[in-house]
């Protein structure tokens, strides 16, 4: 069998809800395979990958949805909404705890000590 343009898109199309679902293509989780993510966010490299972001401006009080917070960018200096996960959830960095603490690479977000 002869693999031509048409194939391939349409196999591309039929992948692409699966990688969706294993990505995780809200606010901070990982672009799909064609770079995109779900609508109204876009894929921005942050933290060493490409990943789903609401752009903002942390800078002058920029707005993100409910549930995440404005943050600058280290690699691009830009703003992101990053979602703020909740006491407990899985975590790799302080920033993705937003008001509380990671404990560590692969760690849960914890309350800060007083």
């Amino acid at each position: 069998m002869k693999v031509t343009p048409q194939i391939l898109l349409a196999l591309t199309l039929a992948i692409r809800p699966i990688a969706a679902g294993a990505a995780g293509l809200g606010a901070g989780g990982y672009c799909d395979i064609l770079n995109t993510c779900d609508k109204g966010l876009e894929c921005t490299y942050d933290r060493g990958r490409l990943r789903c972001h609401t752009p903002c401006k942390p800078y002058n009080g920029g707005w993100c949805p409910r549930g995440s917070t404005c943050y600058a960018n280290s690699d691009y200096s830009e703003g992101l909404c990053l979602y703020c996960r909740k006491h407990g959830e899985d975590c790799e960095q302080d920033y993705d705890c937003c008001s509380m603490h990671c404990s560590g690479k692969g760690g849960s977000c914890l309350k800060k000590k007083k």
